[in-house]
């Protein structure tokens, strides 16, 4: 049978497009599918969870309140504060150094570019 180029090409390209849309389409339900799963798994975590920790005996509960609560814990002493022998005259100094270097710097970037 006789099938003229210009329509096997149309064929061609239509299989081409079936092909890619199918790939697409398997592409996304398998992303879909794993949402689902993930999804799943999370609420049977959950339920796992609350199983857990759920009293299902109300003489359970009455026994936990009748246990005698522990006091608060202590917390570490705030840190001392900074250190502020350094006199203004020390900081300005230190701050026209640090201006100065920074300047140098700014001066040996523009040498080179």
């Amino acid at each position: 049978m006789f099938v003229p180029e210009a329509e096997r090409d149309d064929v061609d390209h239509a299989l081409a497009h079936a092909r890619t849309s199918a790939r697409q389409t398997k592409e996304q339900n398998v992303a879909l599918q794993a949402c689902e799963d993930r999804r799943q798994g999370f609420e049977e975590g959950l339920k796992q969870g609350w199983t857990a920790f759920t009293i299902e005996d109300p003489t359970d509960l009455e026994l936990i309140e009748a246990e005698p609560k522990q006091p608060p814990r202590k917390s570490n002493p705030p840190p001392p504060p900074p250190d502020t022998s350094r006199s203004e005259a020390e900081a300005a100094r230190v701050l026209l150094e640090i201006t100065e270097w920074e300047r140098l710097r700014v001066k040996s970037q523009e040498a080179v570019a």
